[in-house]
């Protein structure tokens, strides 16, 4: 039996409704849909399994959301990191290419291996306490380093390869894929990215030195960020999704992901199109 795992926005009624067409239009075909335990509760309905289990066993996944949703699912999946199929039931949706009018279309093309796959950078991260590994998380979007409750600068000494950029004194540092280019990273100026290039864009946010502008770096080199102040209890935040509270001379390491996340994409949508219309750019010659 084929088996494809569905994750979807909970307090959305319209996702809960959709999810349950989902499970009835895979269960038509004899395969199952595999949900998380809370959300098959919602639902009444699809296979509960530990969240831990739906790359492992997955065909792919069915996201029903926004783009936070299908950050949370590319979490979930971490080392099982299987084709997502993201259907567009928020506001913005640069990650979420499909309409929810054509998620029954979109779905038998993925079932029947007809869409197009894309290949999507991810981040290592990691923080390290005290010369001690303690977390580590994988970023499809961005790891961000930034301020508490008070409006303090932070002090962060940051490094690509071991060799030193600068030390930052700013609200906080953020570090992007291309995937996520078009998220903190544009709203804190930085440039946009297309999907299939290999780099990084290192971005801090509201820098004391205005010439502190964003840098981008190659995808394989490492950077990492100490810190040398805290300010007001600095967070380090993974994808927007999950949070830790950094203290001094904390170091957060980041470096490409050995395994990239796979995105199906709509093939009538093409990356400046997308761009265009989410942006609201002029779509005219000029």
């Amino acid at each position: 039996m084929r088996s494809i795992g569905l994750i979807y926005k909970r307090n959305n009624p319209e996702a809960a409704e959709a999810a349950g067409r989902v499970v009835d239009w895979l269960v038509e075909r004899d395969a199952e849909a595999l949900v998380g335990p809370g959300q098959q509760l919602t639902i009444g309905k699809g296979v509960a399994v530990d969240e831990t289990d739906l790359g492992r066993r997955s065909e792919f996944l069915v996201t029903l959301g926004g783009d936070g949703t299908l950050l949370h699912a590319a979490g979930v999946l971490r080392d099982h990191p299987v084709p997502i199929l993201g259907v567009n039931m928020g506001r913005l949706g640069f990650l979420t290419p499909f309409p929810e009018e054509a998620l029954e279309g979109a779905l038998e093309a993925a079932f029947e291996g007809r869409l197009e796959i894309q290949q999507r950078m991810r981040l290592a991260v990691r923080l390290r306490r005290s010369g001690n590994e303690e977390v580590a998380g994988i970023a499809l979007n961005d790891a961000v380093i930034s301020q508490g409750a008070m409006a303090r600068l932070l002090e962060l000494e940051v490094r690509q390869n071991g060799q030193l950029i600068t030390t930052y004194r700013a609200d906080g540092l953020i570090v992007s894929t291309p995937t996520g280019s078009t998220a903190y990273n544009l709203s804190a100026g930085g440039p946009l990215l297309t999907p299939g290039l290999a780099a990084v864009c290192v971005t801090p946010i509201c820098p004391h030195t205005l010439t502190n502008r964003s840098l981008v770096m190659p995808a394989d080199c490492v950077i990492t960020a100490q810190i040398v102040d805290t300010g007001d209890k600095p967070f380090l935040t993974i994808d927007g999704q999950r949070g830790y509270i950094l203290d001094a001379d904390d170091v957060v390491s980041i470096a490409r992901a050995e395994a990239a996340q796979p995105l199906y994409q709509a093939p009538e949508v093409d990356i400046f199109e997308l761009m265009r219309s989410k942006l609201s750019w002029s779509g005219s010659a000029g």
